[in-house]
Formats: structure tokens, C-alpha cells, sequence
């Protein structure tokens, strides 16, 4: 018989070219979906080395400008989804001294604390950050009668328990990955200060003119270490062997056979267990003899005399059984007529009996 081979034709190459393709695409989306195995969430932790924080920016005469204030950040990032959590710690910030109503020497402190995370994610391949927070702006405007500021002694015309606003920040920046960081938020709210004993009491109206308004920015610089976690991999080994099941012995046409199970051991090995199934080794125990009269010599002597290295014991029930006349006969007997011969009754005449 002639096989006939017909050679793919153009359309048929084309197609397996395309196929090939499909499969080599979806071979390295795949791998990119696949996240790698040194994969981690990172803990950050970081100080700011420069930054401004601006209020009423643009306003000739209501500017005030916190200049490279003290922040921390602590969080993480994890460098597979990019996700960003973190929390941040601002020191008070306080302005210069400027003239008041009525020529009052007056300057403010801002304290900003955090009102929820900052959370957002971190770009893995550009290290670009989008992150939110809520942070709360206390101030508390302080009058010096020396032009000097001391926060510790120098009077309060507000109260900074009362007298907040809450910011809504929307951040952006780069995270490098080994410890640089820089976030802002260029054109922040500041809402309007409540008034009264509530509020910020006297100073209600002059906060709102010289604070409150959209054109506010922030901007920090972090310089901070990255940690990757730490994993510890501990391996234990337990070994607990079976004791050996009860020796037993055998005994055939006047040999003695002696079994003894080998021990089960199980081994555990960083939580999988391997267990070698108990075996059965014969030992084997040199052979008996039984003289006549029915006494086995030698050791352990067993049946019904006295041997030479022992004392006799009774053959034990069903070992060799035996009906009706037999059982009147010595084991030695009755193993002579089974085999057929001749022997001798007591009380009895001579009988030839055959196999």
C-alpha cells in the first residue's frame, strides 16, 4: 500500500503561525499576572527633610507659610499591587509674628493630626503615588506682649480643643523605593472656622479672613528606610518506633518455628510522616526430638516428661488431636500407626493394621 502525504498548504501554515503566536501571548500575560516569588509588603518609615505647608497662598496680605515642618511616616507598601498605607505624625507648626487688631503681637500655631490613613497605591513600575487622607487643622492664636513667641507662657485667644477644621487632602508624588518619598497636594480647602465659645471665640473672624479659602498647598520631602519581612522556616524530625508484638512459636513434626514482628517505626519530617509498616522475620530454632514414651529432650521440654534442659509440660488441648482408641496410645504411637505397622496393645491380642 502507498501512503500519500500532501504538504500543508499556505493557509494551513498561516494558521499554526497564528496559533503559535496566540499561545507564546498568552504564555506571557500569564507569567506577568503571576506575582514573583520574593513578592512582599514592605514596611516605610521616614522623616521629612524639607517641605511647606502654605495658607492663603497668593494673598498679599493673609499668606502664612509653615516652613520645612517636622512629619513622620510609618506604613507600608506592598510592591506587587502597589497598595499604600500609612500613617503620619505632624509636629506644631507656627507662624511669624504679625500685627493684629488693635496692634496685638499675634502669631499661630497649627497642629495637624490624622483623621484617617493615608491610603492609595504606588505605581511598581513608575513609583508614581495617589494616595488620600483626612487630616484635622487645629489653631490656637497666641498674643506676645514681648514680640518673642513662648508657647508655654504667652497668652491663647483660642482654643485648639474647639476651634478645628478637617482638611481633605488629595496627594501625589513618586515613591523610589529604598527610602525616598515626596508627596503634595498643591490646592487644598480650608473650611470655615465655627464660631463662637464652641468654636474659636474671638478670633472666629479674623481666622476666616486670613485662613479659610480653596488656594492652600502642602508639600513634604521624606527620606526614610524600607524593611522587607522577615521569614523564619523551622524543620523538626520525630521518630517513635512500635514496641514488637508478642513472639510466637510453632510447632511441626518436632521443629520449632519462632516468629517476632519487627517494630513499626514512623518518622515525621516538617509535618509529613513516612511510616514503615511492620514486617515478620522467622527465627529459626533448632529442631526437637521426641524419644519414645512421648517426651520431647532438650529444653522447654513439652510433651508431658522430663527433658534434659527443662521441666515437662502437658502437650497442650488440640495440638495433636486424637478420636476414640488413639487417644489411649502415646504421641509416639499414634504417630507409628498413622504411618502403619505393627504394635502392641496392653490387655489386647496383636493386630496387623494397614495403611
Amino acid at each position: 500500500m502507498t501512503t500519500v502525504r500532501s504538504r500543508p498548504t499556505s493557509r494551513a501554515r498561516a494558521a499554526l503561525a497564528a496559533a503559535a503566536v496566540a499561545v507564546a501571548a498568552t504564555a506571557a500575560a500569564s507569567s506577568l499576572l503571576v506575582p514573583t516569588a520574593d513578592a512582599a509588603t514592605n514596611a516605610y518609615a521616614g522623616t521629612t527633610t524639607s517641605g511647606s505647608i502654605v495658607l492663603k497662598q497668593g494673598d498679599a496680605t493673609n499668606e502664612r507659610t509653615f516652613a520645612n515642618p517636622a512629619v513622620t511616616i510609618d506604613g507600608t507598601v506592598d510592591d506587587v499591587t502597589g497598595a499604600l498605607s500609612a500613617t503620619t505624625t505632624f509636629a506644631p507648626s507656627y507662624t511669624d509674628v504679625f500685627t493684629g487688631p488693635f496692634n496685638l503681637k499675634l502669631y499661630v500655631a497649627a497642629s495637624i493630626t490624622q483623621v484617617t490613613p493615608v491610603t492609595g497605591t504606588v505605581d511598581p513600575s513608575t513609583g508614581a503615588v495617589a494616595a488620600t487622607s483626612k487630616m484635622k487643622l487645629a489653631i490656637t492664636v497666641f498674643n506676645t506682649t514681648s514680640g518673642t513667641p513662648n508657647p508655654a507662657t504667652d497668652g491663647k485667644l483660642t482654643n485648639p480643643a474647639t476651634c478645628f477644621v478637617t482638611l481633605d487632602l488629595d496627594l501625589a508624588g513618586t515613591y523610589d523605593g529604598v527610602g525616598g518619598l515626596s508627596i503634595a497636594d498643591p490646592k487644598f480647602t480650608v473650611p470655615t472656622f465655627p464660631a463662637g465659645t464652641t468654636g474659636c471665640n474671638l478670633g472666629t473672624d479674623s481666622l476666616n479672613t486670613q485662613l479659610a479659602g480653596p488656594n492652600n498647598a502642602v508639600s513634604l520631602v521624606f527620606a526614610g528606610t524600607v524593611t522587607a519581612p522577615t521569614t523564619t522556616t523551622s524543620t523538626s524530625t520525630t521518630t517513635s518506633t512500635t514496641a514488637p508484638a508478642t513472639t510466637s512459636t510453632t510447632v511441626v513434626d518436632g521443629s520449632t518455628t519462632t516468629t517476632t514482628a519487627v517494630p513499626e517505626t514512623t518518622t515525621t519530617l516538617a509535618g509529613q510522616t513516612t511510616t514503615t509498616a511492620a514486617a515478620t522475620e522467622p527465627t529459626p530454632v533448632a529442631p526437637t526430638t521426641t524419644p519414645p514414651g512421648g517426651l520431647v529432650s532438650g529444653a522447654g521440654a513439652s510433651n508431658g516428661g522430663t527433658g534434659s534442659g527443662g521441666t515437662a509440660s502437658p502437650v497442650a488441648a488440640g495440638s495433636l488431636p486424637r478420636t476414640g482408641a488413639e487417644s489411649r496410645f502415646p504421641v509416639a504411637l499414634g504417630l507409628g500407626l498413622l504411618a502403619g505397622g505393627t504394635v502392641l496393645v496392653a490387655g489386647s491380642r496383636r493386630r496387623r493394621l494397614s495403611a
